[in-house]
């Protein structure tokens, strides 16, 4: 891109495909018995970026199904 952020709209539906993308990778990689590691790392990343966006009282480094840091 040209330094230029998108709009937060655009950025959310960009997310959701790379994390469906992921998701599909890390199958396939599953199913071939490689390691997936670095995808699913990828993966929690993307995820995490998503709940800041759709959820932005909520801390971008918790879990959130503990809520632990």
């Amino acid at each position: 891109m040209s330094g230029v952020s998108e709009p937060p709209q655009l950025r959310i539906i960009t997310l959701r495909a790379q994390i469906a993308e992921l998701g599909a990778a890390i199958r396939l990689l599953r199913q071939a018995g490689m390691d997936n590691a670095a995808a699913e790392l990828l993966l929690v990343r993307k995820r995490a970026e998503l709940d800041g966006m759709l959820l932005p009282g909520r801390s971008a480094r918790s879990d959130p199904s503990t809520g632990e840091v």
